[in-house]
């Protein structure tokens, strides 16, 4: 590489020595593409494909990069695009579904011949390598995207259906707008992991021919009326009091770099670890709102609960959560799912409760499930 890719894969920074440099192509791969016809073609995808599809996505993404190393103060490296993966991105080797012959750029991959394969583990980062033309969709302003996405799934019908229940909905059931006294990173951290004491669980036998045990009357007066919070705001807040917890978090194990849905943190052990929050642009989360990855790997799921003060209330919790949970505990991953409940939100006083592994604390009678639905 000359002096300024250098310099400029070190940011400017200062440089007392370079250390290595390493860059991949093919063997024989111009030969290969001076011959090329469509068999061809779909033989080196084959063979991309087949050198990542047993790859975690982490390692994956390191296939298609080179590394520059060097010492300043101590050692650094950075990634660069292989060499290989330029020639591919510069060459029209692609054939389109009129079978002409076209880089990667000039076509979306679903412009693609068929006759390649079209499903494979990693191919997603295979296209993004080769720098396919966006979708459509992906050229849409940002406000559009954000919009197809969360109805991308719903029947239309189901749609329309929601749009005019909600235009109809009666003003009485309106939400109070909820202000927070305290901005999530102003609040200081107070985070504990809590394991709930064994539930006493009422004796109901006996009850033929007499009085119900356990029925309580529906509570009457002014709460009974009394028009909701925003509970919409409130989870938001707490989701934010919740990154900001683990941004302090994981600070502690080295410099922290933000990324658009989150941020990473390469550890001592020059492993790199990946908080992304996913409800951190638009509602998108589903079974969980943070997922924790270890090079690539999903190590762990957060699910966020919030509410503004500290006694005792039930918490809802989705049949996707639960369901979700209740697999990683079968596949005895349990310990990878949390609830974080978030206590006193909005307040000064706002703390974080840990449940780990719910399905496990169910079983052991410590978490009350209240009510219960089942689908028959």
């Amino acid at each position: 590489m000359s002096w300024e890719e250098k310099s400029r894969l070190r940011g400017n920074s200062g440089c007392t020595s370079d250390n290595h440099q390493k860059d991949y192509e093919y063997e024989g791969l111009e030969d290969f593409l001076n011959k090329l016809n469509n068999s061809n073609s779909c033989l080196l995808w084959k063979l991309l494909l087949k050198n990542i599809e047993t790859l975690s996505s982490w390692a994956a993404q390191k296939f298609f990069k080179g590394e520059y190393g060097w010492y300043y103060r101590k050692d650094h490296h950075e990634s660069f695009e292989a060499k290989f993966i330029k020639t591919l991105r510069q060459q029209a080797w692609l054939v389109d579904k009129n079978n002409n012959f076209v880089r990667p750029s000039d076509i979306t991959f679903s412009e693609a011949s068929d006759s390649y394969i079209k499903e494979s583990p990693n191919i997603d980062i295979l296209i993004k390598a080769l720098e396919f033309k966006p979708k459509i969709i992906d050229q849409l302003p940002e406000d559009y995207r954000k919009k197809l996405e969360l109805v991308k799934d719903i029947p239309i019908e189901q749609l329309e259906n929601l749009i005019s229940k909600l235009e109809n909905e009666s003003p009485g059931r309106e939400e109070i707008t909820w202000i927070p006294e305290n901005k999530p990173d102003t609040v200081n951290v107070n985070i504990k992991e809590i394991v709930p004491d064994k539930i006493v669980t009422p004796d109901l036998t006996g009850q033929v021919g007499g009085t119900r045990i356990g029925t309580e009357s529906p509570k009457k007066g002014k709460e009974s009326i009394e028009k909701p919070l925003d509970r919409k705001a409130i989870g938001k807040w707490g989701e934010e009091y919740v990154y900001c917890a683990l941004q302090k978090e994981y600070q502690k194990l080295g410099t922290i770099t933000e990324t658009d849905s989150g941020f990473k943190v390469i550890d001592a052990s020059n492993e790199e670890l990946e908080i992304v929050w996913l409800n951190k642009h638009h509602d998108r989360g589903k079974g969980y709102d943070f997922v924790v990855k270890k090079n690539g790997d999903e190590i762990e799921y957060i699910e966020v609960k919030s509410k503004t003060q500290e006694v005792e209330e039930l918490i809802e919790v989705t049949g996707t959560q639960w369901e979700f949970a209740r697999k990683l505990f079968e596949q005895g991953e349990g310990e990878k799912y949390s609830f974080y409940v978030v206590l006193n939100a909005g307040k000064e006083n706002a703390q974080i409760h840990i449940l780990k592994n719910p399905i496990k604390l169910w079983k052991e009678g410590k978490l009350y499930a209240h009510p219960v639905n089942f689908k028959l």
